[in-house]
């Protein structure tokens, strides 16, 4: 099984956590494009990820990931020794499903209100592009490593209706074409 370039697996937060073949890892925002690589990458190293998705996407997590749940709600069972954080709305629910003395690894800003104490260790990344990054990006996508899916193609003339469908949450990446 070929393997991404280490600065592939940085930027989706798995090095970060230390995670092993067998782990299980909740992922938020695992349909986006962060949380698609790292569920990606996850696999690959034989770990077990979790899609935390919105309910009505839950099928789509399951069929990516293998297992979803609601990230929308939060929970009194935390189950989870390691989570990847790439969606901010959603961080304290993250949090709340990742026992005491887990791991997060979040590439974006954790509130310090869903922060709840030190009950967790939050590594806070934050994304750094350059051109060897770019390069291991492009090269996982040129090998079928990295796969994103483009739901919308729009010309620049119609960047209103684009954002109008992302707005209302478009399965897949929505690309403005020059």
């Amino acid at each position: 099984m070929r393997r991404w370039s280490r600065p592939v697996d940085r930027a989706a937060g798995v090095e970060a956590l230390g995670v092993k073949a067998g782990d299980r890892v909740l992922v938020s925002g695992g349909l986006g494009a962060v949380g698609r690589s790292a569920i990606q990458y996850l696999k690959q190293i034989g770990a077990k990820p979790v899609a935390g998705v919105r309910a009505e996407r839950l099928n789509e997590g399951r069929e990516l990931a293998g297992d979803a749940l609601d990230i929308t709600l939060p929970t009194a069972s935390p189950v989870f020794s390691y989570a990847i954080s790439t969606a901010g709305p959603v961080a304290g629910n993250l949090i709340s499903h990742v026992r005491d003395g887990g791991t997060i690894a979040s590439i974006v800003p954790v509130p310090e209100a869903a922060k709840n104490g030190e009950r967790v260790t939050i590594h806070e990344l934050f994304h750094r592009t350059d051109a060897v990054t770019l390069d291991a990006v492009l090269d996982a996508a040129l090998r079928g490593l990295l796969i994103i899916p483009i739901s919308h193609i729009f010309p620049l003339e119609e960047i209103g209706l684009a954002q109008n469908t992302v707005a209302a949450g478009a399965p897949g990446k929505v690309v403005l074409k020059h």
